[in-house]
């Protein structure tokens, strides 16, 4: 083989190496940071939502919420949505629900927290912080249960075991 040849196929080789380190380069450049956070969060958004809207379908929500005869709130409502919760919801998670009951007052829609004495319901002991935290909001309206309809607005936050350090 001659001098030429070689060189020219170390030269293609040398341009080979030189496009593939750009190519990954470029590629690492545009790629999200974690494509599986992304995925993880729409994930924990639709389970929120269905977790929520399966308490609807089956009556849960008037059934733990308010008495049937009265229409006045429950007062142990709270600790039987924590209940429902930690049983609906897989092992290694931790939620935040609130619940308001919305009003319309002056023409705008005012959220008032539903019960003072339950701001909010969690099975975590520390505060969620909100870049961390996956939240979902629901809109329910009440049956008429005792001549009262109310709508209520649930936020729920959502956040895996393992991503909280």
């Amino acid at each position: 083989m001659n001098r030429k040849g070689i060189s020219k196929i170390f030269e293609a080789l040398c341009s080979t190496v030189i496009l593939l380190i750009v190519i990954s380069v470029f590629s690492q450049l545009t790629a999200p940071s974690n494509p599986y956070s992304f995925q993880a969060e729409a994930e924990l958004r639709k389970l929120g939502y269905n977790v929520l809207q399966q308490m609807a379908i089956k009556g849960g929500i008037d059934n733990v919420f308010f008495n049937e005869t009265t229409g006045e709130l429950n007062e142990d409502w709270g600790l039987k949505v924590k209940i429902a919760l930690q049983n609906i919801l897989p092992k290694g998670l931790f939620f935040n629900l609130t619940v308001y009951n919305a009003t319309i007052q002056d023409d705008h829609v005012v959220l008032q927290l539903l019960d003072e004495n339950y701001p909010y319901i969690s099975n975590f002991v520390r505060k969620f912080e909100e870049s961390t935290a996956v939240g979902t909001t629901y809109i329910y309206t009440t049956k008429n249960i005792a001549g009262k309809v109310r709508i209520l607005v649930f936020y729920l936050n959502l956040i895996r075991g393992e991503s909280y350090g």
